[in-house]
């Protein structure tokens, strides 16, 4: 309601590229920050090629490392396409993406559907294992899944646990998540 507000917007795992900074609007002020754990390596390959992005390199950031970088409750709008299967340990990222949501503000999740996890027998975790599925159970509504051949989370139900609510479902070939915190979201980081 405030019209001259700011809306903070976290891009994470954008690749080489990273989004235009700031939009201005009737209503205010858009401010996106591009982030990726690969943006040093991305600087690097730029300087031997001589590629200059339109809106420069996406800051570097590790997804369990936000805490340290943004305050919380700083995000009105969390989105990350394809990148979470990137992250170690993809249920506790998830946590410290909510932890810099804002409490009226959104987390959104675009990944292929099962892409990962590749079959290795020797670790049960780490990056590139994670398969994103959708569970429609008897209620019709979907649940978000995270699984490898080790572990499985119906993501869904551990962050009710910690009080936030997320409506999932499939749009070929992708799997689409939204997370919301309610009122009663206790940010759980205990995963």
């Amino acid at each position: 309601t405030d019209r001259a507000r700011q809306v903070r917007v976290l891009i994470l795992g954008t690749g080489p590229v990273a989004a235009q900074r700031e939009f201005r609007c009737k209503d205010g002020v858009i401010s996106t920050v591009s982030c990726d754990a690969f943006s040093r390596l991305y600087r690097q390959l730029a300087k031997e090629t001589g590629f200059q992005p339109p809106h420069g390199f996406p800051e570097y950031c590790d997804v369990e490392e936000l805490w340290q970088i943004f305050p919380k409750d700083y995000f009105h709008v969390v989105y990350v396409s394809n990148a979470l299967d990137h992250t170690v340990h993809p249920l506790r990222s998830l946590k410290w993406l909510l932890w810099v949501l804002h409490p009226i503000g959104k987390l959104q999740l675009r990944h292929f559907r099962n892409v990962h996890p590749e079959r290795w027998t020797a670790l049960s975790d780490g990056q590139h294992q994670w398969g994103f599925d959708v569970d429609y159970g008897s209620g019709g509504e979907g649940s978000f899944l995270i699984w490898n051949h080790l572990h499985r989370w119906n993501v869904t139900e551990e962050l009710e646990k910690d009080g936030a609510r997320t409506l999932t479902h499939f749009q070929k070939p992708f799997v689409e998540v939204e997370v919301r915190k309610t009122s009663n979201f206790k940010g759980g980081l205990h995963t």
